[in-house]
């Protein structure tokens, strides 16, 4: 794949003339974002959305596939002539894991489209939300890989909490991975079937849909260095909890926009969980604050501009090292 995209960069940079400079985001274009900028002397910019190395946080890493992704990242980092990092968190990543300087960072979060928020008629929302529980259910919803590090075992986990209070309560965790399987015998072993459901892939219309009519959002990750998936939620006025962790703990206010717990502990999950459902007054002031938010921080024409800036910043600073 990046062998191909190397061969139309190289159509498309002959027949526009050149460019002043590259964008790679991650590993995975990292081989064609070195050498598209190796073969045509263009300074990088890599936007660094996780790293492997913070990815499994005891520094060890696992097996060859973790390694040779890890040496992936060294590349890109290293020929970057600047990063852009998504979070606070990740500054601190980048910093600890692969020494870099401040300077050579700048924080630029990621965003959500305001221009697009869905808006329903109310018989659509019925229906939708008819098909994963009933009106007087309590639906709890959460979404993303099917990954350990997203935590979605955590999450079924604190179920018999929350249905010891709330006995009607429905969680549906959507998307796909390789630990469906592993997830599917926790709901077998804690006898969830009638109250957690899998629903496998779904559509970004439908994740939407789900945050409309959900009464909570859950995201209980592990390791999470921005948590894209709180701020869809949040900008579309569901009430979120999540871990205390990475982007999440700064993208979440505890007790302003939304509800943290800690990271790895179905005790801690449940008794977030419970804090939303059972407070619907104060979940509501939560959602009003988290839009707020939205639109004043993670807008795309606010990261649009900060980009931009930086664009033109690292343009002067190659051609002065050019020079």
């Amino acid at each position: 794949m990046n062998q191909a995209w190397v061969q139309e960069a190289e159509r498309i940079w002959t027949a526009m003339g050149g460019f002043d400079l590259i964008h790679a985001h991650d590993w995975l274009v990292s081989f064609a974002a070195i050498d598209i900028s190796q073969k045509f002397h263009c300074p990088v910019i890599a936007t660094v959305h996780a790293t492997e190395k913070g990815r499994w946080r005891n520094g060890h890493l696992p097996d060859q596939l973790a390694r040779s992704i890890d040496q992936a990242d060294q590349a890109l980092i290293a020929q970057a002539w600047h990063i852009i990092a998504c979070s606070r968190y990740m500054v601190q990543d980048l910093q600890a894991n692969f020494g870099l300087e401040a300077n050579k960072i700048t924080l630029i979060p990621n965003g959500v489209s305001l221009a697009h928020l869905p808006r329903y008629d109310p018989q659509t929302l019925v229906e939708f939300r008819a098909k994963y529980a009933l009106p007087e259910q309590p639906l709890i919803f959460s979404v993303g890989r099917l990954v350990y590090e997203k935590g979605q075992q955590v999450l079924i986990g604190a179920m018999p909490q929350v249905l010891e209070r709330v006995p009607e309560a429905k969680l549906v965790v959507a998307g796909k991975g390789p630990r469906r399987k592993a997830l599917q015998e926790i709901i077998h072993h804690l006898d969830l079937e009638e109250s957690v459901q899998l629903s496998g892939f779904i559509t970004d219309e439908a994740r939407d849909l789900f945050f409309t009519v959900a009464d909570c959002a859950a995201f209980p990750s592990l390791y999470e260095p921005f948590g894209i998936v709180a701020l869809e939620a949040m900008a579309v006025g569901c009430p979120v909890v999540v871990s205390n962790i990475g982007g999440l703990a700064e993208v979440v206010k505890h007790r302003e926009n939304g509800i943290h717990i800690y990271s790895n502990n179905s005790e801690s999950t449940a008794w977030g969980i419970l804090e939303i459902l059972e407070n619907p007054q104060t979940a509501r002031q939560y959602v009003a604050v988290a839009q707020e938010m939205v639109r004043q921080d993670f807008n795309w024409r606010r990261i649009a501009r900060e980009t931009k800036r930086l664009y033109g910043r690292v343009c002067g600073e190659y051609i002065i090292e050019a020079v």
